[in-house]
């Protein structure tokens, strides 16, 4: 079942840079991020959808284990 999940999400992420991400315009100043914007996207909608805190969201399952909360409110 967990192969599955797997399958899904590399599906929603190519669906998400295909239909959403292409669309969006990019700065040409400022933050420039290092992470995948279809992961982020599905972070966001995860957070609309079970109404969790921000804090609640499994980030490490996304970005790895040494990646903190603290190191994104920083820059925002």
């Amino acid at each position: 079942m967990r192969k599955n999940t797997k399958i899904q999400e590399l599906w929603a992420k190519i669906q998400i840079n295909k239909w959403i991400i292409s669309f969006l315009s990019v700065g040409k100043r400022g933050f420039k991020s290092n992470f995948d914007l279809a992961s982020i996207f599905l972070l966001i909608l995860k957070r609309l959808k079970t109404g969790v805190q921000w804090r609640e969201l499994p980030i490490e399952s996304y970005y790895g284990e040494n990646f903190q909360l603290k190191a994104i409110l920083k820059k925002v």
